[in-house]
């Protein structure tokens, strides 16, 4: 066989190895147990469309029966000192929905609504900014603006996390804060199944 037949073969097998390792640990027992309620739907606009806004969010969520739903909306990479990072806009829900146990807190619906500059980031991002993960109260500088550090969640480890993420941290803000959070385009929506 040709090298290059070598590698095709190589190629598919680690595929279909890793479609099959993925599939096991989506219906593993464990795997059901930690997010039963919870259900996602991300949305990319297709070639020439117009992505769903926070608005039009909105006006869908009053004709659904949940009562808890969330979104994010994902902005353009940025740097904070040596790492990059994407922020992204969230709900207070946010990280309730997807049972997301955190260091601190999310920020509240009162944080939301009076538009306090709260962020919350990965342990992860904590070490690499503060090199530790006690970083609650800190301070930490997104665009110019300060924000306060209310929560940290832990960084998902798990094989099926690596394979599926981009490399970039994320942090959580409230979507409050964006110029025009009505226009934000929703990437990602969140909602509890049980209500």
């Amino acid at each position: 066989m040709t090298l290059k037949k070598h590698i095709i073969t190589l190629t598919v097998f680690l595929l279909l190895t890793a479609l099959a390792l993925s599939g096991f640990l989506m219906f593993a027992d464990s795997a059901l147990d930690k997010l039963p309620f919870a259900g996602t739907a991300n949305f990319n606009a297709l070639e020439g469309s117009e992505p769903i806004s926070v608005s039009y969010f909105d006006k869908i969520s009053k004709r659904v029966r949940t009562k808890h739903y969330s979104f994010t909306s994902e902005t353009e990479p940025i740097m904070i000192r040596d790492a990059e990072v994407v922020p992204t806009y969230t709900t207070c829900d946010y990280f309730t929905i997807l049972n997301e146990p955190l260091i601190g807190a999310s920020f509240t619906e009162n944080d939301q609504n009076q538009l306090k500059k709260k962020v919350i980031i990965s342990d992860a991002l904590a070490l690499k900014l503060y090199f530790n993960t006690d970083v609650i109260g800190n301070l930490l500088e997104i665009s110019g603006e300060k924000y306060i550090v209310s929560g940290v969640y832990k960084e998902n480890t798990s094989l099926f996390h690596k394979f599926s993420k981009d490399g970039k941290e994320r942090i959580y803000i409230p979507y409050t804060l964006a110029e025009n959070p009505k226009e934000l385009p929703v990437h990602s929506i969140v909602y509890d199944t049980r209500t």
